[in-house]
């Protein structure tokens, strides 16, 4: 994992070498864009589109327990297993 880190930071670096707009911050939320939206850049001006997934939940990075919450089939295995463990 760290290695695919290393590898995206260096062809985010490529990029800004080659000129490129990168974005002004490296995490957002996925999915809670529903239509073009400009966003802050390190040069140039940057227009992000509409990300939704095709579960049109979005993703907050820093919140994957609401993401995974929201799937019922795992919320009811997660309780069928606290049964579980309560009846033993």
């Amino acid at each position: 994992m760290a290695r695919d880190q290393r590898r995206d930071l260096r062809l985010a670096g490529a990029a800004v070498g080659a000129g490129a707009a990168m974005p002004g911050a490296n995490a957002k939320v996925e999915g809670a864009l529903i239509e073009e939206t400009p966003v802050g850049s390190s040069n140039g001006r940057l227009i992000l589109g509409p990300d939704g997934f095709f579960d049109e939940v979005p993703f907050d990075p820093d919140r994957l327990d609401l993401y995974i919450d929201s799937f019922g089939i795992r919320t009811e295995l997660g309780a069928e297993a606290a049964d579980a463990g309560d009846a033993a």
